[in-house]
C-alpha cells in the first residue's frame, strides 16, 4: 500500500478489506479471483514474520525466509556423509505430496493456520473464500463464459485445496506439512546422530522444501540386520504417508523412491553393499484407497533430482555438474540465436 498515490482511496480500500474480515462475508468478485493483497499481506507476509519470529517452523523444512533448496541439499548431503564416516546404516525415502495444494483439506488448514497464529475471522474468510470459488478453463481460445466447476452449483459443490497460484497456498501448505512433522516426530521417527566430541545430540527426521518430502532414516544400532532395518524403515514411512493421508493429502508413488546404505566388512573393512545384494527387499507406501503401492530401490550411484537439486547419496559430483554444464550451454545457445542487451544478459543468468 506504501506505493499507493491516493490516500483516500488507499484508507477507502482497507477499510473495506477490514469490514470484509470482520463480518466474514467475501465479495462477489473473489469467487473469480481473490484479492492478491489479502493474500499476500495477511497468509504469506505476516504469517512468514509470526513463524520466523516465534519458531514455529520446524528445522526440517526449508522452504522459508533466508533459505533456499540448495541449502536443504546440502544438509542432507552432510547427513549422508556422516553415515558413511561412521558406517552406519541408513537410508532416504523420497516422498512427494499428489497434487499439493489442491488436496489440502480445509478443516485441518484451518487448525493449521490457528496453530500458527492467524486469527479465527481471517482464517474462516480465505477458506469460505476458496471453497466458493469458480474456476474457469483457458484454452487457446480464450477463457470459457461459464465456470467449469466450483461455488456456484450449490453447497455440495464446496471444494477443498489452497488453490493453485494462489499467495496463500505455500504458507497454508507448509503449515499443514509442520503439523505431520511434528507429528511424525513424536512418534520417536528420525534420524539421531550424537557429535563425537561435545557428546551432543542431533535430532532430524527430514528434509523438507515445501512437500518435497526426504525422510532420513539411521539404524537404531550398530550391528542391524538387512531385513530389521527395513522392517525399521517400512513402519516410519507408513507413519509418514498416512498421517499425509490424515490432512487430506496423499504420497504420489511415481515420484517416490527410496536409497539403502548397508554396511558390511569384508575382512575388517566397512564395505557399502550393492543394490543386487539388497534388492530383495521391498517398500511400500499408502495409498488412499487403503492399498499400498511398492516404490523402487535406486542403487546408491544413482542420481536423482529431489529437493530441486540433483544428487545421490555418495555424493559424486559428475551428473550434477554434467546438468549445470548443459544448462550453460543451452543458455549460450539462446543468446546467439536472439542477443540481448548487457544489462539483460546477466539477468538471464540469474533467472534461468
Amino acid at each position: 500500500m506504501a506505493g499507493s498515490h491516493d490516500k483516500d482511496i488507499t484508507d477507502l480500500h482497507v477499510s473495506s478489506l477490514n469490514t470484509i474480515r470482520e463480518i466474514g462475508i467475501a465479495r462477489e468478485q473473489w469467487r473469480c479471483s481473490v484479492t492478491v493483497l489479502l493474500e499476500k499481506l495477511i497468509f504469506a507476509r505476516r504469517l512468514e514474520s509470526h513463524c520466523r519470529l516465534h519458531s514455529l517452523t520446524p528445522r526440517e523444512q526449508f522452504a522459508k525466509s533466508k533459505s533456499c533448496c540448495e541449502e536443504a541439499s546440502l544438509i542432507k548431503n552432510l547427513t549422508n556423509d556422516g553415515g558413511r564416516i561412521l558406517h552406519n546404516n541408513s537410508a532416504i525415502t523420497s516422498n512427494d505430496f499428489d497434487q499439493c495444494y489442491d488436496r489440502g483439506c480445509a478443516p485441518i488448514s484451518g487448525v493449521a493456520a490457528r496453530a500458527h497464529g492467524v486469527s479465527v475471522k481471517s482464517t474462516r474468510l480465505m477458506l469460505q473464500t476458496m471453497q466458493c470459488m469458480d474456476y474457469f478453463i483457458k484454452t487457446g481460445f480464450g477463457i470459457s463464459e461459464q465456470p467449469a466447476f466450483g461455488g456456484s452449483a450449490g453447497f455440495g459443490s464446496k471444494l477443498m485445496g489452497l488453490g493453485q497460484g494462489s499467495g496463500a497456498a505455500p504458507g497454508g501448505m507448509r503449515n499443514i506439512i509442520t503439523l505431520v512433522d511434528n507429528a511424525y516426530k513424536r512418534l520417536g521417527l528420525g534420524m539421531e546422530a550424537k557429535s563425537s566430541l561435545a557428546g551432543r545430540i542431533f535430532l532430524l527426521a527430514a528434509i523438507i522444501y515445501v512437500d518435497d518430502t526426504d525422510l532420513l532414516h539411521w539404524a537404531k544400532f550398530y550391528g542391524i540386520s538387512d531385513d530389521e532395518f527395513v522392517a525399521q524403515i517400512q513402519q516410519a514411512t507408513t507413519d509418514w504417508g498416512m498421517l499425509v493421508q490424515a490432512t487430506g493429502g496423499a504420497v504420489k508413488p511415481s515420484k517416490s523412491f527410496w536409497y539403502l546404505m548397508s554396511w558390511k566388512f569384508d575382512r575388517g573393512k566397512a564395505v557399502l553393499e550393492s543394490k543386487e545384494e539388497v534388492s530383495r527387499h521391498f517398500l511400500s507406501i499408502p495409498q488412499s484407497d487403503g492399498t499400498t503401492a511398492v516404490i523402487p530401490l535406486e542403487a546408491n550411484h544413482v542420481t536423482k533430482k529431489t529437493l530441486g537439486v540433483w544428487g545421490n547419496p555418495l555424493n559424486k559430483p559428475t551428473v550434477p555438474l554434467e546438468k549445470l554444464k548443459t544448462k550453460g550451454l543451452d543458455w549460450v545457445d539462446k543468446l546467439r540465436v536472439r542477443p540481448l542487451e548487457r544489462k539483460n544478459t546477466w539477468l538471464s543468468l540469474t533467472v534461468h
